[in-house]
């Protein structure tokens, strides 16, 4: 099977042969990167609950007021729990961290939006979790 490459002005910049078994092959491998990616985004499949191993990790990332540090208990379902270790913020953001430990462990992942009023607090904890993780 031939492809021909054409340029914005029409002219030919390459042509190339591909044995028909390459070109199902691609294909396949398309097909289920799409499939994969489409779970991701949709949110059926989460990272923390496909590509962790069970055990016990820890992670931190900068604040508001300082570090926030994390241990995140992951079994073969997902985040099992999350503990703070650490942290310097205040009394209102301290209900918004709360707030979203629970969250990702409800849903099993860190993709959720920050909490108003505790913008900076709220993506350090979801960014020590994604740290613990070994996304960050």
């Amino acid at each position: 099977m031939d492809f021909n490459i054409f340029t914005r002005n029409g002219r030919q910049i390459q042509t190339r042969a591909i044995p028909i078994r390459g070109y199902i092959a691609a294909i396949i491998a398309g097909m289920v990167m799409l499939i994969a990616a489409t779970g991701f985004l949709t949110g059926c499949l989460s990272y923390e609950q496909v590509f962790h191993e069970p055990g016990i990790y820890e992670g931190e990332s900068r604040g508001y007021r300082g570090y926030i540090r994390v241990r995140v208990s992951v079994s073969e379902t997902g985040i099992e729990d999350i503990e703070i270790l650490e942290n310097s913020e205040d009394s209102y953001t301290q209900e918004a961290l709360e707030e979203l430990r629970e969250l990702v462990m409800e849903t099993g992942t860190t993709d959720l939006d920050v909490i108003s009023g505790a913008t900076i607090t709220s993506a350090a904890f979801l960014d020590a979790v994604e740290t613990a993780l070994g996304r960050r």
